[in-house]
């Protein structure tokens, strides 16, 4: 079987801080604890669905979830890629929509152009970004967020 049938996907939430304990409800303030420094990640370029530059930059003051795939990836990213869309509808009238981003990891930079990424992630939601780089890059990135990927995934 292909690796995509193993590939593990997964989802981190980088943010500027922790999650707050208490359970939200719509209308109510949130807040969030600014004290911490969020997820460490070292320096990284990459490139989105539009052909410009992502860096860690577009990461701050803003929770990110992280999904890794590739738009090859099959039933497992677009069921997790659909969980996300049902998170942006839950939130589009709240104020944290405004900081809060979906970002598509492509781990197959040889297949994955931008071209393909912005057609895949529009089918889903038109504010999701999706990025990919050089595997030298996907590789560290993964790293730095502790993310295992299957031996056979292209980034090894």
């Amino acid at each position: 079987m292909k690796w995509q049938l193993y590939f593990a996907i997964n989802l981190w939430l980088l943010a500027a801080g922790p999650i707050p304990p208490a359970l939200a409800h719509d209308g109510e303030s949130q807040q969030v604890n600014l004290a911490s420094q969020g997820w460490p990640v070292d320096s990284f370029t990459l490139v989105d669905q539009y052909g410009n530059a992502f860096t860690q930059e577009r990461l701050q003051g803003q929770w990110t979830f992280v999904l890794f795939g590739d738009t090859h990836c099959g039933q497992p990213c677009a069921a997790a890629l659909s969980a996300l869309v049902a998170v942006e509808q839950r939130i589009a009238r709240a104020k944290a929509i405004e900081t809060t981003q979906v970002l598509f990891v492509s781990l197959d930079p040889e297949r994955d152009t931008p071209e393909i990424l912005r057609r895949y992630l529009t089918s889903f939601h038109e504010r999701f970004a999706g990025v990919s780089g050089s595997l030298q890059t996907l590789k560290r990135l993964t790293e730095d967020l502790g993310a295992s990927v299957p031996h056979r995934a292209p980034i090894r």
